[in-house]
């Protein structure tokens, strides 16, 4: 039989076994807690981490954005500034300029500043505000596409053109696709016609002949192997010796049938302007005929002389119906098309989105520049102020800041 004490030793044996095991058990669980919040602490460290430095990139990223737009847009605004000092355009044309260079960055594969510097060209040749907006600008653009030069060059050409040739704006496409197309169809690029009309363009228009046929004739030449400022020279003295300047000349012009008393010289009309180019060629061609090449070479010598008888040769050698195939070949083709061509492959679409990319960021740009051209006027003059203070003035104000200095 079980005395009590028995029974109170077994029951608190039980208890305290019990107890011992629910205290271990909540051990367990504590630690277990603890670790998991240690672990989602430095989860959430980690995570935050994370976060910030996501958020300095952005941030990095948001200031060279801002950078690039401000840059970016200055630089275009101090093109478009020089565009207003050489035309004296109005606010209201000035916005319209400012859109046009827009719309030409987004659209072709030049850049909006590039656009405004072709306009200043334009412009500082003569063309109106209204000339550039109507149509030379696209030409222009046209152009540099076709023949892979940059805008400036190609406002240049077709302006130096227009002026020599003393033709409208209305005529930019046209001298635009005649320019493309001489390149296109020769052996010749944009700059060789450039170099080559700037030496015989003048002596061209003298004599009579028009831009088409001296794009013609520079065609010629470059099929031939004669380019730049080369052919230009050799036009330029075959154009002058057109009519004869010695007696030598005249007498085998005479000679020749070029030259007779009922018709005169048969390389000028009855208004004393010089044909086109595939009758000037037909009329050589034929007072060539039946002649060896020995007496070729002494007849186009003593007509034009050593400067011009390669332009004279490769001239009479085209014929008429040489310098008409040529005329198709010219306009077969206008310099937007050919700059089309030009740019349908992945470089070409890198440069328009360049391009597009600019205007981006000048669109951005844009809305800061009056706040920030406000800033920085506001510190120009801060500094300027500060800059007629007396020296003197300076030193007495900033003594008691030395004492102070010299007391730590």
């Amino acid at each position: 039989m079980s005395t009590p004490w028995r029974t109170i030793s077994v029951a608190l044996r039980a208890d305290g076994s019990a107890y011992a095991a629910t205290l271990g058990q909540a051990s367990a669980q504590t630690k277990a807690f603890g670790n998991e919040v240690d672990r989602s602490t430095k989860s959430s460290a980690s995570k935050w981490t994370t976060m910030s430095k996501g958020f300095a990139v952005g941030g990095a990223l948001l200031a060279a954005g801002f950078v690039a737009a401000v840059s970016t847009t200055a630089k275009f605004e101090a093109r478009l500034s020089a565009v207003q000092a050489v035309s004296n355009a109005t606010a209201g044309e000035m916005d319209l300029l400012r859109d046009k260079a827009l719309q030409l960055g987004a659209d072709t594969a030049f850049s909006a500043s590039e656009s405004a510097s072709a306009m200043e060209e334009l412009v500082k040749a003569g063309l109106s505000v209204e000339d550039v907006l109507n149509g030379a600008a696209d030409a222009t653009v046209a152009l540099a596409a076709a023949g892979g030069v940059e805008l400036t060059t190609a406002a240049e050409i077709a302006a130096n053109a227009m002026n020599v040739f003393a033709l409208s704006a209305e005529d930019m496409p046209k001298i635009a696709d005649l320019v493309a197309g001489a390149a296109n169809a020769s052996a010749i690029d944009v700059a060789d016609f450039a170099m080559s009309l700037q030496q015989s363009g003048a002596v061209a228009n003298l004599v009579g002949l028009d831009f088409e046929d001296l794009a013609l004739a520079i065609t010629a030449m470059g099929n031939a192997g004669i380019k730049g400022s080369d052919a230009g020279t050799s036009l330029k003295t075959f154009f002058m010796r057109l009519e004869p300047s010695t007696q030598k000349s005249t007498d085998m012009m005479e000679k020749l049938g070029i030259i007779t008393e009922d018709t005169g010289n048969q390389f000028f009309d009855a208004a004393g302007n010089a044909k086109d180019m595939a009758d000037i060629s037909g009329v050589l061609a034929d007072a060539l005929a039946g002649q060896t090449r020995e007496q070729k070479l002494a007849t186009l010598n003593t007509l034009f002389g050593s400067d011009a008888i390669r332009a004279a040769a490769v001239i009479a050698d085209e014929g008429a119906a040489g310098f008409d195939k040529l005329g198709t070949a010219l306009g077969s083709i206008s310099a937007a098309e050919i700059a089309e061509i030009r740019l349908d492959n992945l470089a070409g679409d890198m440069e328009k989105l360049s391009g597009s990319f600019e205007t981006l960021l000048i669109t951005s740009g844009s809305l800061f520049t009056d706040v920030l051209r406000s800033l920085v006027q506001g510190a120009t003059s801060l500094v300027d102020a500060l800059a007629q203070i007396d020296g003197d003035d300076i030193a007495d104000f900033m003594e008691p800041a030395a004492r102070f200095g010299r007391s730590l």
